[in-house]
């Protein structure tokens, strides 16, 4: 059996029914010269002829392809029959998938349709956004019209979705499929505590001193005149010339040429190390060490020394569930506890907590995905970097479906650039998703920061969809309002609040 279909931007409604109906052993593809310029097939044919399929062409481009397309009805129509009359047999059965394209050219395609004649033929389109997916078949028998459907279950992976539209998986962890579990997550899981998320969300509270202002040798010299801060920069500076070594390799000309260039470009007063021209590879990375880029400074050994606080504030823990988890009766203000988890902190943790929870209710084998991933990274063909997602989930349906974790607040053109990129990558079959931690346990505690305190409202207002992370909560849903600036829950007003369970429950097979 053949499928013929229109090339577009949207190829997915292609690459659906022709995976799924396994009768289709061709796929012919209608390709105006715009389509053929911007390669919108190409992707879709390589997943294609991995699949086994064989593919063709219809033409669209007059002449030499420079002076425009065919785009009348009846020349396109033309061209169809052609192809028909000399590349396929009386007896073949069709799919004419009207999915995609301009009118005009969907108006010749179904006129070719009832031209053929052929009782066995089927117009197609898939839709996979219904509430039952489906792909959907209208056939003329001896002039009696009958439709059908058949529900959308497509085994696509997000690869070969990415693919179809001339992108890549640069990265990507996969961490569930449906034919293997194949992730154990052995971190444990301590965010339904107050207590473990007072200290989470109390890190980036601890104290850091605003460095945004310039510094001076001068500055930096008092700084070092505390010998626990001197310490505290000798010892992370011997670790990280270690690291450094050990895995670049660095002449002792280059280290010579280094020391002497360093001392050239020294004045921090004058900012000579922001300066773009590369030295060497050595100075490159020692600018980097002290001193990041200007936007960068707070990540930068100077300002890590400066920040640098011998004692810690420490969480009493009064839970003695938690205490007997952790073996402690406190918890202080640091990087530790993170770090004997596993994680570089607080975000990366809970990062790796709405992982594991969505991989738990993966585990059920009750829902519609086929696989998950963490960490993706999207790229085009040039190498360029478009895309990242903490969390990708691919449905039977050929659809996408990220998940941003977020604990902090963050711009409009930062959520609207990640779903434009999304969007060019699945072509708009695609839910995102914000996952934020928001128990009522929280509200109003001095860990608790104002933008996360504000961040539903604001995505409420920009229609952008999330859900939270709310253990004390016992339903699925609650209600959230601000009364005398204060945030409590609340019955019959203020805002509607979903945890993450209701996208559990949406993922479920009905």
């Amino acid at each position: 059996m053949i499928m013929i279909c229109f090339s577009t931007e949207q190829n997915t409604t292609n690459l659906i029914p022709a995976i799924q109906i396994a009768e289709v052993k061709e796929v012919v593809i209608i390709e105006s010269a715009i389509a053929e310029n911007k390669k919108w097939a190409d992707g879709m044919i390589r997943v294609l002829q991995k699949r086994g399929k064989k593919t063709d062409k219809i033409n669209l481009k007059v002449g030499d392809g420079k002076g425009g397309e065919d785009t009348q009805i009846l020349s396109v129509l033309e061209k169809i029959n052609v192809y028909i009359q000399t590349k396929t047999k009386p007896h073949d059965t069709i799919y004419w998938n009207t999915g995609g394209g301009l009118k005009p050219l969907i108006l010749a395609m179904y006129q070719a349709y009832l031209q053929r004649n052929n009782p066995e033929d089927k117009i197609c389109y898939s839709n996979p956004f219904n509430a039952k997916p489906s792909i959907d078949f209208f056939q003329n028998v001896n002039g009696i019209q009958n439709s059908s459907s058949i529900n959308i279950g497509v085994d696509l992976t997000a690869h070969e979705i990415i693919q179809t539209y001339g992108l890549k998986i640069k990265s990507a962890r996969l961490f569930y499929n449906k034919h293997n579990l194949v992730t154990s997550y052995p971190f444990a899981d301590y965010f339904k505590f107050k207590e473990f998320r007072n200290y989470a969300f109390g890190l980036s509270q601890s104290g850091s001193n605003d460095l945004s202002e310039e510094f001076t040798l001068n500055d930096l010299a008092n700084i070092f005149s505390d010998p626990q801060k001197s310490s505290f920069f000798e010892e992370s500076l011997t670790d990280s010339l270690k690291k450094y070594f050990g895995s670049v390799s660095i002449s002792k000309k280059e280290i010579i040429s280094a020391y002497d260039n360093t001392r050239a470009y020294i004045d921090v007063k004058h900012q000579h190390f922001f300066e773009a021209n590369k030295i060497n590879l050595f100075v490159d990375y020692l600018r980097a060490l002290f001193i990041k880029t200007k936007d960068k400074f707070s990540d930068s050994l100077f300002a890590k020394t400066i920040n640098h606080k011998s004692e810690k504030p420490c969480i009493d823990i009064t839970n003695a569930e938690l205490a007997s988890k952790l073996n402690t009766k406190s918890i202080c203000l640091d990087n530790t506890l993170l770090r004997n988890l596993g994680f570089s902190g607080a975000g990366s943790y809970f990062e790796g907590i709405l992982e594991k929870r969505v991989y738990q209710f993966l585990k059920s084998g009750n829902h519609k995905i086929i696989e998950a991933y963490s960490n993706v990274k999207v790229i085009r063909e040039n190498h360029e970097e478009i895309a990242q997602y903490d969390v990708l989930l691919v449905t039977n349906h050929g659809t996408v479906i990220a998940l941003e974790a977020k604990t902090f607040d963050f711009e409009q053109k930062d959520i609207d650039a990640r779903q434009f990129n999304l969007e060019k990558a699945s072509s708009r079959i695609v839910e995102m998703y914000v996952v934020l931690p928001y128990d009522p346990e929280d509200f109003n505690e001095p860990y608790f920061s104002k933008n996360l305190e504000d961040l539903p409202f604001r995505l409420k207002e920009r229609n952008i969809k999330f859900f939270v992370i709310a253990d004390s909560v016992q339903d699925k849903s609650f209600q959230v309002d601000r009364t005398d600036n204060k945030l409590m829950e609340a019955k019959d007003k203020g805002i509607q609040i979903n945890k993450l369970e209701c996208l559990f429950d949406k993922l479920c097979l009905i």
